[in-house]
Order: C-alpha cells, then sequence, then structure tokens
C-alpha cells in the first residue's frame, strides 16, 4: 500500500489534471495542428510600387495556353482597388474578400448581355514584392483560368516599360501540340 505522502501527491497530480485540461497526460494523442485564422471582409494585399512583371498564362476550354510577359512601373495595390471599383460599377456583386495567412479568395459575379459570368480569384503573396494571382471566369459553358506570376523587379526609371512579349502557345497535358497564334493578349491586372 502506498504512503500517505505518495497518496496525497497522487491525489495532487489528479487534480491538477483535471483542473487543467492542457497539461498532456500519457495516453493523449498528440494536440491538433491550429486551423489558420481567416479574416472575412480584409483589405486588398499590400504591395511596393515599383518596376513589376508580369507573367501570364491563359487557358480556355480549348486547351491552348497563351502566354506573355509584361514589364511596366506599377502599383498593384492601388491597381486592384480600381479594378474592383470599376466592376463594382458595372453592377457585380462581390462576397467579401477572405484572407487566411498570405492567401486571399475572392469571388464575384458580372451581368453581361448574355448572361451571368462567375469569377474565382485566389490571390498568393509572398512578401510584398511578389504574388501569385490564379483566377477563373466561366461565361455558360466556357471556362477561361488564368495565372498571373508577379515580380517586383526594383525602382521605375526611364524605359523602364517592355511592351508586351508574347511566346508561342504550349499544350496543355493530355493535349496535342498546338498551333502558333497570333492573336493579342490584354496585358495582366495592373
Amino acid at each position: 500500500m502506498p504512503s500517505y505522502q505518495a497518496r496525497i501527491a497522487g491525489a495532487l497530480i489528479a487534480a491538477v489534471l483535471i483542473s487543467n485540461p492542457q497539461v498532456p497526460r500519457a495516453n493523449d494523442p498528440p494536440p491538433a495542428a491550429k486551423a489558420p485564422s481567416v479574416t472575412v471582409g480584409a483589405p486588398v494585399p499590400t504591395f511596393q510600387p515599383g518596376l513589376w512583371e508580369f507573367k501570364r498564362t491563359l487557358t480556355s476550354t480549348s486547351g491552348k495556353p497563351q502566354v506573355s510577359s509584361l514589364r511596366k512601373c506599377a502599383n498593384p495595390t492601388a491597381d486592384i482597388e480600381q479594378k474592383i471599383d470599376a466592376l463594382k460599377k458595372k453592377n457585380c456583386r462581390f462576397t467579401p474578400l477572405r484572407q487566411s495567412e498570405g492567401r486571399y479568395t475572392s469571388s464575384w459575379t458580372c451581368p453581361t448581355p448574355t448572361g451571368l459570368m462567375t469569377f474565382r480569384d485566389m490571390l498568393t503573396t509572398r512578401d510584398a514584392t511578389a504574388y501569385l494571382d490564379v483566377n477563373e471566369v466561366r461565361m455558360g459553358s466556357r471556362v477561361t483560368q488564368q495565372k498571373i506570376e508577379a515580380q517586383r523587379l526594383g525602382e521605375c526609371t526611364q524605359g523602364a516599360v517592355s511592351p508586351l512579349i508574347m511566346e508561342p502557345p504550349r499544350s496543355a497535358p493530355g493535349h496535342s501540340e498546338p498551333e502558333h497564334s497570333e492573336s493579342a493578349v490584354q496585358p495582366p491586372p495592373g
């Protein structure tokens, strides 16, 4: 039979474990990882103005990706805010911007003469000088996906802006080699 002191010590340990469930016990499973906090209605991310390079890949239901690259002086934060304001003026309806760590997700719908256009967007920030923006646009049965890799290169200098550079379309996995396309691709946001 345990001594009086051992029984008291055991009772104290049991009382501490019961009153403080945060203390791990031998048979407890490891604690679950904390889910990242999500902010709904978050402000747009903040980026440094300057000389930016935007690499854009546009893929539609035809499966022929079009790749373009553009260098220009930009303020991505202000550009994003201006585009949102312009879409709101066209009666587009937005869900609140959601932020979890460096990932921002949003969606919106815009009326068009041929029906609703639905947008989904996920912007992942590396820091104030780089981001990846992946979005999808649906209009009826047509789906267009766009990926923009944006990187700040430095300060703006005279002659720093380059023209839109078109690359030949690349074949998507599972598709045959596409024909060269001469169609113009609009510059990426910003």
